[in-house]
């Protein structure tokens, strides 16, 4: 029997499908009225929404965006068992601290990054071309790369995207997005969100 220790818990659901026109209607208008631009010092990677990922497209008109993103948070602490921890309570506030489009061009992708000192980072898909951009993960154990034995574990693990799928992340997990090969445009929404601590 193998013991697989450290595993990384990343969610990946879909958006009520009920919700899904009404949660795309709310993301039509903030994408309309939304300015992108690359981010300094990047290079040609692509554009977003918030380059300083300090702003938030979610405005107080929004209703069912940000409910479906608190829907699959109450999920994901739940599969975590978090609830179970002495750290959760009930009352236990936490905001959506940055939220942006990111929009890839044919020929953009998104370098390995991860989201610093947020709690947990998520993604949720807008727009998404034919083919490629896939996001992928990678794996956190860089040790795991220098082994004659382990190195074929160590790869990264892509996610395919999809209109309304939502997924949710540790945001010390790096991440990037593969290159755009498609002649339509690929727009994700990502956000951050940080719990209060007491």
């Amino acid at each position: 029997m193998i013991l697989d220790f450290y595993n990384v818990p990343v969610w990946k659901s879909d958006a009520e499908q009920i919700l899904l026109p009404k949660i795309q209607e709310e993301l039509d208008t903030a994408y309309l009225n939304s300015t992108f631009s690359m981010k300094s010092g990047w290079g040609p990677t692509h554009y977003i929404s918030e380059p300083d990922f300090c702003g938030s497209i979610i405005d107080p008109t929004m209703k069912f965006f940000p409910r479906e993103i608190d829907r699959h948070l109450d999920m994901y602490l739940e599969a975590i068992q978090f609830k179970e921890t002495n750290f959760y309570s009930l009352d236990l506030e936490h905001t959506i601290k940055s939220c942006w489009f990111s929009k890839f061009e044919k020929g953009n992708y998104a370098h390995v990054h991860d989201h610093g000192s947020s709690d947990i980072s998520g993604v949720y898909y807008y727009k998404v071309p034919g083919k490629g951009s896939e996001l992928f993960f990678r794996n956190p154990i860089t040790q795991m790369s220098s082994s004659f034995i382990y190195e074929h574990l160590s790869t990264s693990v892509d996610v395919t995207p999809e209109v309304g799928t939502i997924l949710l992340f540790p945001s010390w997990l790096q991440h990037g997005v593969k290159t755009n090969e498609s002649d339509d445009t690929r727009v994700s929404v990502s956000f951050n969100i940080q719990f209060e601590r007491t």
